[in-house]
């Protein structure tokens, strides 16, 4: 049988969160987790930056042979020639602007291709640069407050810089977060909404009184054109939640731009 009581604070409680969010009363602290790659449909980005869609276009466009010779020309350096090196070098620089990559972190990426048969060079390649976008906009969401988390942040910049996104996701986790965040969908509804979604998972060994995603929304120019968020209540550790933050706001990219806990971490 369902509490009376229960039912009437839960939604008194909600409120009482999401205005402490809004105008900045509740102390709660930013964390965001190193799991999963968030994924955006539509070619909407995640992030603001280069969405999955475009990577895998912009790769599954060049000539696998191509690719291939640029991390032969980038790992073997016995049988590679100068020339190729350096051409090898000029295609990659060309290549990790079109994905919006810096030169080193691209560089790096192509270097662990080393060893991958040339025929899966195209698919390693966009999931690792996938996963290079992904951690570095996990990276950007980290506001360590102790000089031991920072000193692991700090590490994961190293890392994700040189091209090594695993490394930098394990540092990450390493920092200490509390909630997991994956599988970030946008739909675009028959009604004109967009429907942000995806899955919570709290892994902080507490449970947490309030937890929040919230997403900024922006215009081909962009300026922030509006926001949105979701909430959930009493998640217990372990537990799950599917998110859900819908808009009727016109948009061409969005950006995760908060996922605050209640109580932060001791």
């Amino acid at each position: 049988m369902l509490n009376p009581t229960k039912e009437i604070v839960s939604p008194l409680r909600a409120v009482l969160f999401v205005t402490g969010v809004l105008v900045a009363i509740v102390p709660l602290r930013m964390i965001y987790a190193a799991g999963d790659s968030p994924t955006a449909t539509e070619g909407i980005a995640i992030g603001g930056s280069v969405s999955n869609s475009t990577i895998q276009n912009t790769v599954n466009k060049q000539d696998p042979a191509a690719l291939a010779a640029m991390v032969k020309g980038l790992t073997d350096q016995n049988a590679a020639t100068t020339e190729a090196r350096v051409r090898a070098e000029r295609e990659a620089a060309a290549l990790a602007e079109k994905l919006k990559l810096t030169t080193e972190a691209f560089t790096g990426l192509l270097q662990t291709l080393g060893n991958v048969p040339s025929d899966k060079i195209p698919a390693k390649l966009i999931e690792i640069a996938t996963q290079q976008v992904a951690t570095s906009q996990h990276l950007a969401l980290f506001d360590p407050g102790d000089a031991a988390t920072k000193a692991l942040v700090n590490q994961a910049k190293v890392a994700l810089d040189k091209g090594h996104p695993a490394a930098a996701s394990a540092l990450l986790l390493r920092a200490g977060n509390d909630l997991d965040i994956s599988n970030v969908r946008i739909a675009r509804s028959s009604y004109g909404l967009s429907v942000i979604t995806g899955m919570a998972t709290n892994q902080s060994g507490r449970t947490l009184s309030y937890a929040f995603v919230k997403f900024n929304l922006y215009d081909h120019r962009g300026t922030v054109v509006g926001h949105v968020l979701d909430y959930a209540l009493d998640l217990a550790p372990g537990e799950r939640w599917a998110f859900k933050a819908q808009t009727g706001t016109k948009f061409t990219t969005v950006k995760l731009t908060g996922v605050q806990v209640f109580p932060p971490a001791p």
